[in-house]
C-alpha cells in the first residue's frame, strides 16, 4: 500500500473494492484532522506578524546599548588598551605582539634572524640548474675585456646564456654514431612517426619534409638507413630542383671493373642525418 512523503497515511489502492477504500479513507482524514489541530494548537502560541515592541519593552536593551560606542565616534590604535607607540611609528612599519602587548617594528626586526634551504626557495632549484656551472662561466668571462672592465648584471646573464647556449647540440642536427646504441637525447633516422606534441621543437624545424606521420598528431623523421648522403644542391646548380630529404635511385652506377656481375645501383638522400638530435 502506498504512503505519502511526509506524514505516511495510506493512499487510495485501485485494486482494492469501494467498501475498502472508504474505511481506510475515514482513517486517513482522521489522521489528517489530528495533523491540523496539533499545527493550529502550535500557531495560537505565537504573535502575529504584525506584532512589535518597543525598546523600553525589551528587558534591559536600553542599558545594553548605552553601553556601546556610538557608531559615528571614532579612534585611534593608541587609543586601544593593549596598543603602545603606534602615532610615533614610522611609515611601513607594522603591529607585533609582545610582552607589553601590540608595539610597532619593521618587519625585518619581526621576522627576527632565520634561514632556509634551498629546497624552500620557490623556484630556486630550477633557476639554478638552468645556468652554467661555474668553470663554463669563468671561461666565457674570460673571452670578454679584462678583468678591469665593469659588467652590469643584465651583461653577466646576456654572456652566461650565450656560453649555454654555445655549448648545447642543436635540435634537428644528425650526428653520425658508430654503434647501435644511440647517445641520450637523440633519435634514431628510421623514418618512424613521432608525436607532435612531444617532439614539439624538433617538429617546428623539420616540419613534415620526411613525412606527414597521421596528419595530426604525428610527423616522420628521416629514413637514412642504407642510404649514402648527398649535401642539398642549394643553389650551386650541380644538383637542382631536388628537394631536402628526397631520395634519388640510381643516381650513379658503378661497374665492376673486372667484368662480369651485374652493375651496383647506389641510391643518395639529399640530407646529412643519422641520428637527430
Amino acid at each position: 500500500m502506498s504512503t505519502t512523503t511526509h506524514f505516511n497515511l495510506p493512499k487510495p489502492d485501485e485494486t482494492a473494492d469501494v467498501d475498502e477504500e472508504f474505511i481506510r479513507l475515514q482513517g486517513t482524514l482522521d489522521l489528517l484532522d489530528a495533523i491540523l489541530k496539533s499545527l493550529q494548537d502550535l500557531v495560537n502560541g505565537k504573535a502575529a506578524t504584525s506584532h512589535t515592541h518597543s525598546i523600553a519593552q525589551i528587558t534591559d536593551l536600553a542599558t545594553q546599548l548605552a553601553a556601546k560606542m556610538p557608531a559615528s565616534q571614532t579612534f585611534k590604535l593608541d587609543d586601544l588598551t593593549d596598543v603602545s607607540g603606534a602615532d610615533d611609528a614610522a611609515n611601513t612599519y607594522l603591529l607585533v605582539k609582545s610582552a607589553l602587548g601590540w608595539v610597532p617594528s619593521s618587519p625585518v626586526a619581526a621576522l627576527g634572524a632565520h634561514g632556509h634551504t634551498i629546497a624552500q626557495i620557490t623556484g630556486l632549484v630550477d633557476a639554478l640548474a638552468a645556468k652554467a656551472d661555474a668553470t663554463a662561466t669563468v671561461s666565457a668571462l674570460t673571452l670578454k675585456a679584462d678583468q678591469t672592465t665593469t659588467y652590469t648584471k643584465d651583461e653577466v646573464d646576456t654572456a652566461v646564456a650565450s656560453a649555454v647556449a654555445a655549448a648545447k647540440v642543436p635540435i634537428g642536427f644528425s650526428l653520425l654514431w658508430n654503434s647501435t646504441t644511440i647517445p641520450t637525447g637523440f633519435l634514431k633516422e628510421n623514418g618512424a612517426a613521432i608525436s607532435r606534441t612531444t617532439y614539439a621543437a624538433l617538429f617546428a624545424i623539420i616540419g613534415t619534409t620526411y613525412g606527414v606521420g597521421d596528419g595530426s598528431t604525428t610527423f616522420n623523421l628521416p629514413d637514412s638507413r642504407g642510404e649514402f648522403f648527398r649535401g642539398l644542391d642549394d643553389g650551386r646548380g650541380l644538383d637542382s630542383g631536388r628537394a631536402l630529404g628526397v631520395a634519388q635511385d640510381a643516381s650513379r652506377v658503378l661497374i665492376n671493373p673486372n667484368g662480369g656481375g651485374s652493375p651496383i645501383s647506389v641510391t643518395s638522400l639529399a640530407s646529412s642525418r643519422v641520428a637527430m638530435g
